[in-house]
């Protein structure tokens, strides 16, 4: 079966690498990042990534993703690149929808929304169900991308 995206594990090494510069430089604009005392929520080049408090972090654009955790001092990730329709089905193999963030702190321009894209894949018995989960953009208060 085609896959309308490619999935590639990262490993430490490569991962301590990544820097706010390098992922910008791949095109990455947002960044959904879980550290140990907070959650942070906004564009990458606004935000401070302190690796030494991530527990999880996701930067990304509408086709790729880096997806990275920290399991005690042990880093592993992934890269994610979508590949466009499954040339198979001729359809889109994906849904798109959109999440709403609540913001404790409603000071500032904060992301109001969360668009994500679920995968679809099917199982031996052609039975469909969500592979992949990958966020595309964070909408700002007031309806825009920024």
């Amino acid at each position: 079966m085609p896959k309308n995206y490619l999935l590639q594990p990262l490993d430490s090494k490569r991962i301590k690498e990544f820097d706010k510069e390098k992922l910008l430089g791949m095109g990455l604009e947002d960044a959904i990042i879980y550290y140990f005392d907070s959650v942070v929520a906004d564009k990458i080049q606004k935000i401070p990534i302190h690796f030494e408090n991530i527990m999880e972090a996701r930067f990304f654009n509408e086709k790729q993703e880096i997806r990275i955790f920290n399991d005690e001092g042990s880093w592993s990730g992934s890269l994610f690149q979508h590949m466009g329709k499954d040339s198979c089905r001729g359809e889109e193999p994906w849904i798109d929808e959109k999440y709403f963030l609540i913001q404790k702190n409603k000071k500032g321009d904060f992301p109001s929304q969360l668009r994500v894209r679920k995968y679809i894949h099917y199982d031996e018995d052609q039975q469909a169900y969500i592979g992949y989960v990958k966020p595309m953009k964070l909408i700002f208060k007031g309806g825009k991308a920024r």
